[in-house]
């Protein structure tokens, strides 16, 4: 039983270039292996007594993401950010080759295969705040919008399905709040 994992990590940092204008970016780095399992049967009527010997390769893949604050003013905020597409995948293949076959070339034809995971696509947001203060009431309404580029979408098995759409994804918040209370919609 062969089991892969994956192993995600996210970094990123932000500057402030000059009053009211933040940049960030960062990288999420996954992982992307290559197998070639060899199994060895002996007895084809004997499956339970079998060798596996596994060539695993892994390689670290980056995919960047960058975002940007712009502060119009005090109590106004627009934000965008760009997502490159990720995911972690294991691809390999598999050959057959029966004990009386003594040459390479008599080997039956490689069958390959490709498990995804984690994949997310490639994805730009786009979003505002404006607050405004009543005294000692703070109200804040915020939103935005996501694109999803779920048209370039890989299944679990690495083939890209027909029929998937790009989405846009909506949000919005209303936040009321006091110095001891908070609520928001």
């Amino acid at each position: 039983n062969n089991k892969f994992g994956s192993l995600v990590l996210v970094a990123s940092t932000s500057l402030k270039i000059v009053d009211g204008v933040q940049i960030g970016g960062g990288v999420t780095l996954s992982n992307h292996s290559q197998a070639k399992p060899g199994v060895f049967v002996s007895d084809a009527a004997r499956t339970e007594s079998s060798l596996t010997l596994s060539r695993v390769k892994v390689t670290s893949v980056f995919a960047p993401h960058i975002g940007i604050q712009l502060d119009l003013a005090d109590h106004w905020k627009l934000t965008g950010n760009l997502h490159f597409p990720y995911q972690s995948s294991v691809k390999g293949e598999s050959r057959l080759r029966f004990w009386d076959q003594g040459r390479e070339d008599e080997m039956q034809p490689p069958v390959a295969f490709e498990f995804v995971y984690d994949y997310l696509p490639l994805r730009a947001s786009f979003g505002q705040e404006y607050t405004h203060n009543f005294g000692d009431l703070s109200v804040r309404i915020s939103g935005g919008i996501t694109w999803y580029q779920w048209s370039n979408y890989t299944d679990r098995v690495g083939d890209e399905p027909v029929g998937f759409s790009d989405t846009i994804a909506p949000e919005m918040k209303v936040e009321v709040s006091t110095a001891h209370h908070l609520a928001y919609l």
